[in-house]
């Protein structure tokens, strides 16, 4: 064991003699061990290095996958918004449709018709109501044979025939 002074103790004022008395023992050294070389320490670096790369590599595919996971959650969320809304929409459109549909059956009503016709227009209902039905004599060949064919032209082997003797019977404006 080996004495040696307190660093301390100089600056109190008192003597070298004292600072010695005051020294202080220092605990024995434990012997290291001795160190050796290792066969391959290249090999080791390599093997810290190469286990660094493959967890950065890890690290980046696991947050790369995450992101992945995100962006189609915010796209598939994106979707369904806007089908609500398209569902949305089309129910507020079924239900105006509805409605203009009411309002039609309203308008084309024949009782709104009659008052309407009876109170804006000031007509009035007729007393009798005569019905007009055409005699045979009247019709010509070419409506007869029109009405047999079934009302198919294609069907009548002699329209351009039929189509002479009606013209003169139409009025200007279809000549």
């Amino acid at each position: 064991m080996s004495l040696r002074p307190s660093p301390w103790v100089f600056g109190v004022g008192g003597s070298r003699r004292a600072s010695q008395q005051a020294a202080v023992r220092e605990p024995a050294r434990v012997p290291r061990p001795d160190l050796r070389v290792l066969e391959g320490g290249a090999k080791s670096q390599n093997e810290s290095r190469l286990a660094r790369v493959r967890l950065i590599a890890s690290v980046s595919l696991i947050c790369l996958v995450l992101f992945g996971v995100v962006a189609f959650h915010v796209v598939l969320s994106q979707g369904q918004f806007q089908l609500e809304n398209m569902q949305t929409k089309a129910t507020q459109e079924q239900a105006q449709y509805e409605r203009l549909r009411l309002q039609v059956a309203q308008l084309e009503a024949p009782s709104r018709i009659t008052g309407v016709a009876t109170e804006r227009l000031g007509m009035v209902p007729a007393d009798k109501v005569t019905a007009i039905a055409p005699h045979s004599e009247d019709v010509s060949p070419a409506q007869n044979s029109f009405q047999k064919s079934g009302g198919n032209p294609t069907n009548d082997p002699s329209r351009a025939e039929a189509w002479a003797k009606v013209k003169p019977q139409l009025s200007p404006a279809t000549k």
